[in-house]
C-alpha cells in the first residue's frame, strides 16, 4: 500500500511538473517585425567604453574614432524591444531576453565608435565588420552562435574565440596569436601577419593561417 502511494505521489508531482512547464511555454511572447520599410534611426548618449557586445540578428560596425558614438538602423516596429546599454566597460546590443522574434526579412543595422577597444564579441545570428583600428596592446574577438566577423586589427596581444558555426576573417598584425575555433567554425587568418601564434581547433573546424 505505501509503495503504490509513493508511486501515486511521484505520479502526480511529475504531472504538476509538466503541467507547469507547459504553462510556462505557452506563455512565451511571440513578436512579428515585418520589412514594411519604416526605417528609423535611434541615436544612444553612450561613452566610456572600451569592450562591445552585439547579439541578435544585427549588422554591425564598430570603428575607430575620436568619439563614443552608438546608432541603430531598425525597423520602427523593432524599437521597443532594443536593449541598448553600457554596463562598466561593456556596451552591450541586443533585444530583450525571453522573447521569439520572427524578423520577416527585415533587417536591424548598429554603427559603434569609440577611441579604443579591448573586447568584441558577436553572436546570435550577427555580422561585425571592424574598421579603423589601430595599434591595440591586447584585443579579444569572440564569434559565436552562427555569426561572422571581418575586419584589420593591429595588436601586440590578439585571442580570439570562434565556435557554433561561425566565421572569423582577418587582416593586419599582431605579435602573438592565441585562442581556439570549434564547433563547425572557420577563421581565415592569412592576411594576419603574426610573430607567434597557438590557435587549437577541432576535427570539425578549419583554420587557414
Amino acid at each position: 500500500m505505501k509503495t503504490r502511494m509513493y508511486a501515486w505521489w511521484i505520479g502526480l508531482l511529475g504531472l504538476a511538473l509538466l503541467i507547469s512547464a507547459c504553462s510556462q511555454t505557452s506563455q512565451i511572447e511571440v513578436v512579428e517585425i515585418p520589412a514594411v520599410g519604416d526605417i528609423v534611426t535611434e541615436r544612444y548618449d553612450l561613452a566610456g567604453f572600451t569592450e562591445v557586445e552585439i547579439a541578435g540578428f544585427f549588422e554591425a560596425e564598430v570603428t575607430q574614432g575620436e568619439d563614443f558614438r552608438v546608432l541603430v538602423e531598425a525597423e520602427r516596429a523593432l524599437v521597443p524591444y532594443l536593449e541598448i546599454d553600457v554596463r562598466g566597460d561593456l556596451l552591450q546590443v541586443g533585444l530583450k531576453s525571453g522573447i521569439t522574434y520572427n524578423f520577416e526579412n527585415a533587417s536591424q543595422r548598429v554603427e559603434v565608435t569609440l577611441p579604443a577597444l579591448t573586447l568584441a564579441k558577436i553572436g546570435n545570428h550577427s555580422e561585425l565588420q571592424l574598421t579603423g583600428f589601430g595599434a591595440t596592446e591586447n584585443l579579444q574577438l569572440e564569434v559565436v552562435d552562427f555569426s561572422t566577423l571581418n575586419g584589420s586589427v593591429e595588436a601586440e596581444t590578439l585571442q580570439v574565440e570562434v565556435t557554433n558555426h561561425s566565421t572569423l576573417t582577418l587582416s593586419g598584425s599582431a605579435s602573438q596569436v592565441m585562442g581556439e575555433v570549434t564547433n563547425h567554425s572557420s577563421a581565415d587568418l592569412t592576411g594576419l601577419q603574426a610573430a607567434e601564434a597557438n590557435i587549437d581547433t577541432d576535427t570539425q573546424s578549419t583554420l587557414r593561417q
